[in-house]
């Protein structure tokens, strides 16, 4: 799984099913959600992406060597 920016992103399921654009999306989201521990982690991630998605705010990069 990928995602290449809102609404589009790339990816293979088993038994060799790929998927792209909003379908991959939305499951890149929905695992992300499903691996979270506790309901009120995933009740929080939810909102605030929703929000986020609503509102086209940035979320927090990440910047990862130096």
């Amino acid at each position: 799984m990928a995602t290449i920016g809102r609404r589009a992103a790339v990816a293979e399921v088993g038994h060799g099913i790929r998927l792209s654009g909003t379908p991959a999306w939305l499951a890149w989201l929905g695992l992300h959600v499903v691996t979270l521990l506790g309901s009120r982690n995933k009740a929080s991630v939810m909102i605030n992406w929703t929000w986020h998605y609503i509102s086209w705010g940035k979320g927090p990069r990440v910047i990862l060597g130096g």
